[in-house]
C-alpha cells in the first residue's frame, strides 16, 4: 500500500514538473509572436505587431490622451491592425495608451498614419 502511494506521489510530481516546464516554454514563446506575426518594434518591453490589415478606410480615428498629456489621431481607421503584447497580455493601441504602457511619441515612428498634437499646442 505504501509503495502505491510512493509511485502515485512520484507520478504526480513528475507531471507537475513537466507541466511547469511546458508552461515556461509557452510563456517565453508567447512574448515573441502574435498569431505568427513578427514585431515591428519593442516599446518599453511591449512588442508592437502590425497585423497588416490592407483596408484603411479614410476617416479620422481619435486616440486617447497618453500619459504625457498628448493627444492624437489616425488619418484612417487602422488601429485594429496593431497590437502590443507582453507575456499573455495582448492590447489594442487604445488599451495600451489608456493604461499608460506606451505614449503616442513612442508609437509615432512605427505608424505612418499617426498625427500627434500636444496639449501645449492649445493654450486655452
Amino acid at each position: 500500500m505504501n509503495m502505491n502511494r510512493t509511485i502515485t506521489k512520484r507520478l504526480l510530481i513528475t507531471c507537475f514538473v513537466v507541466a511547469g516546464f511546458l508552461m515556461g516554454i509557452a510563456y517565453v514563446g508567447s512574448n515573441h509572436e502574435v498569431l505568427g506575426y513578427e514585431a515591428v518594434a519593442d516599446i518599453e518591453g511591449w512588442p508592437l505587431y502590425d497585423l497588416g490589415l490592407d483596408a484603411c478606410p479614410t476617416a479620422i480615428e481619435g486616440l486617447p490622451r497618453d500619459r504625457d498629456g498628448d493627444s492624437g489621431y489616425l488619418t484612417c481607421i487602422i488601429s485594429e491592425s496593431y497590437r502590443l503584447k507582453k507575456g499573455f497580455v495582448v492590447l489594442t493601441l487604445d488599451e495600451a495608451i489608456e493604461q499608460g504602457h506606451v505614449t503616442l511619441a513612442e508609437l509615432d515612428p512605427y505608424i505612418p498614419q499617426l498625427v500627434i498634437f500636444s496639449h501645449d499646442d492649445f493654450p486655452y
